[in-house]
């Protein structure tokens, strides 16, 4: 016989919730402190790239953080962000009913169009670019693509942003201080 877990599913969204946790708060204080910046400035940071995703590079350069540490603290944001979003899909999944019914009907959907099924997933990247990881992340569940795949896909995108969106930063900076 099984036993009912107190919460239910949201034990869950336990271990994912502490790892995306630290991973937007915990890390960023740290590498903030390692940078040599006040800690309310790496909190402002990954609050705003849990706002703006990667174009916060602007802002980690602006707060007076060195482009190695900025691009650390919004891959640490975009990877917690990642993790929590995946697990509440996860338990939305498991736990409601209509949620359940919608994803079966995309899953044989997804079967007439073996092609968009094996390597529409490449759409991921510049998916993210475009539309952010709050659009895209949703859009690999619900089209039922692997998380191990997908995941690293927007997790990939986001850096590539965050990258651009820095050495942008940079030169734009350059180009109004000089």
């Amino acid at each position: 016989m099984d036993q009912e877990q107190p919460c239910g599913n949201g034990w869950k969204l336990l271990v994912p919730g502490i790892c995306g946790a630290a991973a937007i708060v915990l890390i960023p204080l740290l590498l903030g402190a390692l940078d040599g910046v006040p800690a309310g400035h790496a909190l402002a940071l990954a609050g705003s790239a849990l706002v703006i995703e990667y174009g916060a590079g602007v802002v980690g350069i602006a707060l007076g953080f060195s482009p190695v540490a900025t691009f650390l603290i919004l891959a640490s944001v975009g990877l917690g962000l990642i993790v929590v979003l995946f697990a509440i899909f996860m338990v939305l999944g498991e736990t409601s009913g209509r949620v359940a019914r919608f994803l079966a009907k995309t899953e044989a959907r997804m079967e007439r169009h073996p092609f968009i099924r094996k390597w529409g997933i490449i759409a991921l990247i510049p998916g993210v670019l475009i539309l952010g990881i709050y659009f895209i992340a949703p859009v690999a569940w619900i089209l039922r693509w692997e998380i191990r795949s997908s995941a690293p896909l927007i997790f990939a995108g986001y850096l590539i942003g965050s990258v651009v969106t820095i050495l942008g930063a940079l030169g734009l900076f350059r180009l109004f201080l000089s």
